[in-house]
């Protein structure tokens, strides 16, 4: 499917040959107003099917940033306003978005975190590295690091942590029964103090 694909595609050069103004972003916009634009996306934000995309995406840990950046492309796009309108009105577009967010009880992330990025690139090559190193060493130098996270899978401080850890456990169940067993107490003391009144008969009162 992927060599039919790129069998299918354009020919380099291809839209060179086109007749220009084909595209609704080769045509004049529709507005050239930065007002009028953005009560164009104010309107959109308010449909139903653009929301629950929108808070969907908010969900996945898309940033807001990068959901300001794909609305006003797609509106450039569509020829509904120029490249320079979206610029002029991405900040209130960016604060609608939060705005939707907050109505809707979305969590959301307004920026792409740099220090995340770094960390998690930072951890990806090292993990690279680590592999690579590993590939080169043979079993016998393998059997050491083996040996050792064996080791370390099985120190006392491990160990400990599961004993606390099942100790816990344990201690909930206990607690969990705690009530049931209170419950029958209750029944058989209700039990026993009911018994005379039972026997409170005709024949018992000497009639």
């Amino acid at each position: 499917m992927a060599v039919e694909s790129v069998l299918n595609g354009p020919i380099p050069g291809q839209s060179l040959t086109t007749t220009p103004g084909n595209f609704a972003w080769e045509q004049p916009p529709e507005t050239e107003q930065p007002d009028e634009a953005l009560l164009y996306h104010v309107s959109k934000m308010s449909d139903e099917q653009f929301i629950e995309a929108a808070t969907m995406l908010m969900k996945l840990d898309i940033p807001i940033e990068a959901l300001t950046d794909t609305v006003i492309t797609k509106a450039v796009g569509d020829g509904i306003h120029s490249i320079d309108v979206g610029l002029i009105i991405a900040p209130s577009v960016h604060k609608e978005l939060v705005s939707l967010a907050k109505t809707t009880g979305t969590e959301y992330r307004e920026f792409f975190s740099e220090e995340a990025d770094k960390e998690a690139l930072e951890k990806k090559n090292l993990k690279t590295l680590v592999m690579h190193k590993l590939k080169k060493m043979s079993p016998e130098e393998k059997a050491p690091i083996v040996s050792q996270t064996a080791a370390a899978l099985s120190s006392p401080e491990v160990e400990a942590f599961e004993d606390l850890r099942d100790e816990q456990g344990a201690s909930q169940e206990e607690e969990g029964e705690l009530p049931q067993e209170e419950g029958e107490v209750l029944e058989e003391e209700e039990t026993a103090e009911a018994s005379p009144d039972e026997g409170m008969g005709l024949m018992s009162r000497g009639v």
